[in-house]
């Protein structure tokens, strides 16, 4: 059984739950003339990419087999350890080596082994019942960290000890609940996407536009997932999130944004193949406005196997509904369906770096056929753990955007868009950023960063046309319970 569920859930970097929670983080104002109005409109739909890719860096951080220090040490080979078999610390040394090159199975037999002949060594008990725990083998990891507790030890290997037992008990728990919270500020050099002319088309006469805007803002995002167990055989479970963002402008209000995403549903466990059905519905405000409201679902499949390759496709729908805005009156025309589906392999080189290969298609239907296109999306990503659980998340990405029609306000040419970005994303845990290793677990789990974004968009008619930095700074928070 340990082998069997180590396989499926023990080794690489999990991908966080929260993959479109945030909505609209990277949004363009609505300052601009009607004709520039699609682009603020579009921004709203998207998923905000640097609010996920931080909560995803922390998930990653987390996954990387807990407190970071309990795994740190000189690699050990296996040819010193057949030089003296009998020595304790060297074959603990080695355990923790095959620890953290991602072979669990080998760390568990080298724990059994020191464990035959010395089965009161309290670190290496406690090692032993993490690594059972991580295989997934929770009741026998909830027995030996029992007989753990039995142990003299000092207090911070006690302290890590009642760790792992909340966190196990935590795992044997029918329905579970994770909490998200993250406070942040950015930096946008041009928030109203003002296009790189200065100025747009409007009926063929050049209308001129304030140059760009660069504000600064603070972010609140948090985030409630839970997950219901519902008893069977297989890992089948009811699954649901709640998620909310308020990004304060502190220039104007109009550049103010409120979203709320809800999302319900469930996960059937066909191992080794997952399927997760979900409706939701989202909800944008701009400053005193509703922009959008939307309700669909989604439907995706997770195929992990034994290689480090972990498969996945995806497909979502949904109605959205624009309102029109004294900024924006022409909003409500882009009303109407929006359909996304692709897939993406996930590969896992070696337990600290993870490379995410991405492939989507987009197809927008509206009121007005000058508002219809249809896309295609291709992202890359590497994370990569640094150790003492600090993380760095690289990403780029393409999207390329063909309209049906023309939009008769600005000209006769039919519209097509190429949007690049590129992001990266440092974190790094409060205690080993203040070198406060005995900091209570509260402080300790929370997760500073800091990252870069710069999005350019190219498109055949200038109006399209424009850039942006961002810059962003955050703590985040993650609750278990």
């Amino acid at each position: 059984m340990v082998e069997a569920s180590g396989i499926r859930r023990g080794r690489g970097i999990r991908q966080s739950a929260g993959v479109s929670a945030a909505l609209c983080i990277a949004l363009a104002g609505t300052a601009l003339a009607q004709t520039t109005a699609p682009q603020v409109e579009r921004d709203v739909q998207r998923p905000g990419s640097a609010t996920e890719s931080t909560v995803r860096g922390s998930e990653s951080q987390r996954e990387s087999l807990g407190p970071a220090s309990t795994f740190q040490g000189r690699d050990v080979t296996f040819d010193e350890v057949l030089r003296d078999p009998d020595n304790a610390d060297l074959n603990y040394a080695y355990a923790l080596t095959l620890i953290r090159q991602g072979d669990l199975l080998g760390a568990l037999s080298t724990l059994e082994r020191i464990l035959l002949r010395n089965p009161n060594i309290p670190r290496v008990r406690l090692l032993y019942a993490i690594v059972l725990y991580r295989l997934n083998a929770v009741d026998e990891a909830s027995r030996e960290l029992d007989n753990v507790l039995k142990l003299q030890m000092d207090g911070g290997l006690r302290r890590e000890l009642e760790y792992y037992r909340s966190e196990v008990a935590r795992a044997k728990q029918q329905t579970k609940f994770t909490a998200i919270v993250r406070f942040g500020w950015n930096y946008d050099s041009n928030r109203n996407a003002a296009p790189l002319t200065r100025g747009i088309v409007s009926s063929g006469a050049i209308v001129p536009l304030p140059g760009e805007v660069d504000t600064h803002s603070l972010e609140t995002f948090g985030r409630l997932e839970v997950e219901h167990d519902l008893g069977m055989q297989r890992r089948h479970r009811l699954i649901g999130s709640v998620t909310g963002l308020y990004d304060l402008s502190l220039r104007s209000d109009r550049f103010t944004l409120g979203a709320v995403d809800v999302r319900g549903g469930v996960a059937l466990d066909f191992v080794p193949v997952e399927i997760r059905i979900q409706p939701h519905y989202r909800w944008a405000h701009l400053q005193d406005d509703t922009v959008l409201q939307a309700t669909g679902g989604s439907v995706r499949l997770d195929w992990a196997t034994k290689y480090g390759l972990h498969y996945f496709a995806f497909f979502s729908g949904e109605y959205q509904v624009f309102n029109a805005t004294d900024a924006s009156p022409s909003s409500r025309f882009r009303t109407g369906a929006e359909y996304r589906g692709g897939a993406g392999v996930r590969w896992t080189i070696t337990p600290e770096h993870r490379v995410t290969l991405t492939a989507a298609g987009i197809r927008k239907e509206a009121r007005e056929g000058f508002f219809d296109y249809s896309g295609a999306q291709v992202g890359l990503e590497h994370g990569w753990l640094l150790g003492r659980g600090m993380f760095l998340l690289g990403n780029v990405s393409w999207e390329g955007d063909w309209y049906d029609e023309a939009d008769p306000n600005i000209n006769t040419t039919k519209r097509q868009d190429n949007i690049l970005r590129v992001r990266t994303i440092f974190g790094v845990p409060f205690a080993t950023l203040t070198g406060w290793t005995d900091a209570p677990r509260p402080l300790r789990d929370v997760g500073i960063s800091i990252g870069f974004e710069y999005t350019r968009a190219f498109s055949n008619i200038d109006n399209y046309r424009y850039h942006n930095y961002r810059v962003m700074g955050a703590l985040t928070k993650r609750f278990d319970f």
